[in-house]
């Protein structure tokens, strides 16, 4: 884009509240005005690039047209069926419940993007097609099933097929591990003392006395904690002893209000 071609949008950016600008004459302008349009395409679901094309100008000019178009997506985007969906197609990287709007914006437009559609707004019978194909064939592969934790409180999702139906564990710890050791999937759930990601490792850690932790990154309100598991054994001389288990194991947890 250049200020030539994208000036002809700048004064209709500029009444819907996209840009503030009111004219594009340098690259500090240029970028600005990018940015706008880039906003602009991320409330309609557009995957168009470059300068604005017919449909997303005409859309621009008209707030009623634009309304029409951007709350049936959002409304799509509120159902946690489709956020799955998007998730399993490789386009939104989240969990379910904590993928805010503008995430599950740019998942469809970079769903769009992959599959070549032009579309913007709602999501097409087409394109809801593709996504629930994409959420198929991940069930299919590692076959998710929702287990109750032993507390019966809390619903976990075990993707069976990879890590196999047996749960070993109890209320502090379980885990599911295929019967060639290749993968194993591991759940915690403990309360949290206060609101941040820290005290919750810090628990988190106390409760795993029997684990040599190697890795602890924190991020915001998210965490990462990489380490192995200790087993009991018996020595050469007939004496009991921890040895590290070199199964790696990954926990992330998130803070909860």
């Amino acid at each position: 884009m250049t200020c030539e071609t994208v000036a002809p949008f700048v004064a209709d950016l500029r009444n819907a509240a996209f840009a503030s600008r009111q004219t594009c004459k340098t690259e500090a302008d240029l970028q600005a005005i990018k940015k706008s349009i880039g906003r602009y395409r991320l409330t309609i679901g557009s995957s168009a690039r470059g300068p604005l094309n017919s449909v997303e100008s005409d859309l621009l000019k008209d707030r009623k047209k634009r309304a029409d178009v951007r709350e049936p997506l959002t409304k799509d985007l509120q159902d946690d069926g489709i956020k799955r969906q998007l998730i399993a197609s490789g386009a939104l990287d989240s969990d379910v419940e904590h993928a805010h709007l503008t995430a599950l914006r740019e998942a469809v437009i970079t769903f769009r993007s992959a599959i070549g559609s032009n579309s913007v707004g709602t999501l097409t019978d087409i394109e809801k097609d593709e996504l629930k194909e994409a959420k198929k064939t991940l069930d299919d592969f590692a076959g998710f099933e929702t287990r109750k934790y032993p507390d019966g409180k809390l619903d976990i999702i075990v993707p069976t097929k990879l890590v196999g139906s047996k749960a070993n564990g109890d209320v502090s710890w379980v885990d599911y591990t295929a019967e060639d050791q290749s993968m194993s999937v591991h759940y915690f759930a403990h309360p949290v003392r206060s609101s941040t990601a820290a005290s919750m490792a810090t628990r988190m850690l106390e409760q795993r006395r029997s684990m040599y932790f190697d890795f602890l990154k924190l991020a915001g309100d998210e965490f990462v904690i990489k380490g192995s598991a200790l087993k009991r054994e018996k020595k050469p001389d007939g004496t009991e002893g921890e040895s590290s288990v070199r199964e790696l194991i990954m926990a992330n947890g998130r803070e909860q209000n």
